[in-house]
């Protein structure tokens, strides 16, 4: 089965997603597929640590560090998601709101990308169709 690192060409599609609002794209939508793929990567690479733990490839100490940076992202994950239903459901967002889910949806992208490097120099790997 092949094996790839745990995918650098996605940090380049995630800051895309979260630049497309500023040019008229709907803040909801691509708010929505940056966190939907930074989620759904997220799970993936927890269960790759998993089993690298698992073989003998992490030590506890990498194990937790791991664990610690993807706490960090899950929080912030949820926060942006929070924002993002509530930016959804107001009928007339203003610019504030707009720059407020983007803000925090960077600060997810952000914990994200240190969790995602983290794993990456570890070795935690994805396999594909995970």
């Amino acid at each position: 089965m092949k094996r790839f690192s745990v995918l650098s060409p996605l940090v380049a599609i995630l800051a895309l997603l979260l630049i497309l609002p500023g040019c008229n794209a709907d803040p909801v939508t691509e708010t929505y597929k940056t966190l939907r793929i930074a989620g759904v990567t997220y799970d993936a690479t927890m269960q790759a640590a998993g089993d690298a733990y698992r073989s003998g490839r992490l030590t506890d100490a990498q194990k937790d560090t791991l664990i610690r940076y993807g706490t960090a992202f899950y929080g912030a994950w949820h926060t942006a998601r929070e924002a993002l239903a509530i930016y959804a459901e107001t009928e007339k967002p203003d610019a504030v709101m707009r720059e407020r889910l983007l803000s925090l949806g960077s600060a997810a992208l952000a914990k994200w990308t240190t969790f995602r490097d983290y794993a990456r120099d570890m070795g935690v790997l994805i396999e594909r169709g995970q």
